[in-house]
């Protein structure tokens, strides 16, 4: 029997909801298509993915969006010009890559079946000489310096699993950056209907074009005269140009890196709290005992189990519900497929 794995992810998962470990770790039981936030970051990780593996970074969005074309075009849209921003962004600071999108598994002291697993998103030698391990992240949280996503990256138990996955790999470090990606915040539009000459079309109550005194289109709409400005729903293209405009403008608010020590003493305890997820889970499994936590069903979003759990679903599930399926593989980020994007 192949051992089992404890990630971050996974010891997460069971410190917000047991019962959401349990659906998503102990029966693999997932949401096929996640909400709109998730499916965005998950996206946008892929493509990072994709990009750092040695695809072009064309074909990384178009793989990474692929799910999203056909039925989601803003989405898709939104992902891709926050890639293209993302490679903009970083374009010109200077590095040497050492290990990109590699995987790691670690033993854990008196454990014969469990491994400490992960996966390095990068890991860096910076322009100054540093070692440095960078994690990419995708939050609808502020990024400025004061912003509160920043302070809890301090006490993140991912940061000390990583750089005692990169030893592995012969990568010494005890600094991880975190490298963090905004999600646009721009919703899709509307934008005015123009006519042959470029002006827009301004109708009044009986549908008749509106004139000024001078015998000229009017180009502004009035409630209290009935006169209403024509639009159409914007493209998504269009979209992504506003998305990619406001980039340019305000990079900062969209991209930002910040960095996390941690010392021997900070390791010592992060490998004592994973070994208690692993305690826990096996103490919960004996016991058949994965209760819900009701304060983690809204949050950073609608809890994916929400549905199961409201409408009454017990731990015996043989067959999955609607909206949802059974994966053989239940820690898809090892591979890339998917990440953790709650934030």
């Amino acid at each position: 029997m192949p051992p089992e794995l404890m990630t971050n992810s996974r010891r997460r998962s069971l410190r917000t909801c047991p019962r959401k470990h349990y659906y998503a770790y102990e029966i693999g039981l997932r949401r096929i298509q996640p909400d709109a936030p998730l499916r965005i970051g998950s996206a946008a990780h892929l493509g990072l993915y994709l990009e750092g593996v040695g695809g072009s970074r064309e074909d990384a969005i178009v793989a990474g969006t692929a799910g999203m074309v056909a039925d989601m075009p803003y989405e898709a849209e939104a992902v891709g010009r926050m890639l293209m921003g993302y490679w903009w962004r970083w374009s010109e600071v200077e590095e040497e890559i050492v290990l990109s999108e590699r995987a790691f598994t670690l033993p854990i002291e008196g454990e014969d079946y469990w491994l400490y697993a992960g996966r390095i998103d990068k890991a860096v030698i910076t322009a100054d000489g540093r070692r440095v391990l960078r994690e990419h992240k995708t939050t609808s949280l502020g990024l400025e310096p004061d912003s509160s996503y920043w302070p809890r990256l301090r006490i993140d138990g991912q940061a000390s699993l990583y750089v005692d996955g990169a030893a592995v790999h012969g990568f010494e470090t005890a600094t991880v950056e975190y490298d963090v990606l905004h999600k646009p915040a721009l919703v899709p539009g509307s934008v005015p209907i123009l006519d042959a000459d470029g002006l827009k079309v301004v109708l009044d109550a009986s549908g008749e074009r509106v004139m000024t005194k001078q015998g000229k289109p009017r180009q502004t709409a009035s409630a209290a005269d009935g006169y209403v400005l024509q639009t159409r729903p914007e493209t998504a293209e269009e979209y992504g140009e506003r998305i990619t405009a406001d980039i340019v403008a305000r990079p900062d608010f969209y991209y930002a890196r910040h960095e996390v020590v941690r010392l021997e003493p900070e390791l010592e305890e992060s490998r004592r709290e994973f070994a208690d997820a692993i305690a826990e889970i096996e103490w919960r499994r004996g016991r058949r005992c994965w209760p819900r936590n009701d304060q983690a069903c809204s949050g950073m979003g609608r809890c994916p189990n929400f549905d199961l759990c409201s409408g009454g679903a017990d731990l015996d599930i043989d067959a999955a519900p609607e909206g949802y399926h059974f994966v053989e593989n239940v820690h898809p980020e090892l591979k890339g497929e998917d990440n953790d994007c709650t934030a």
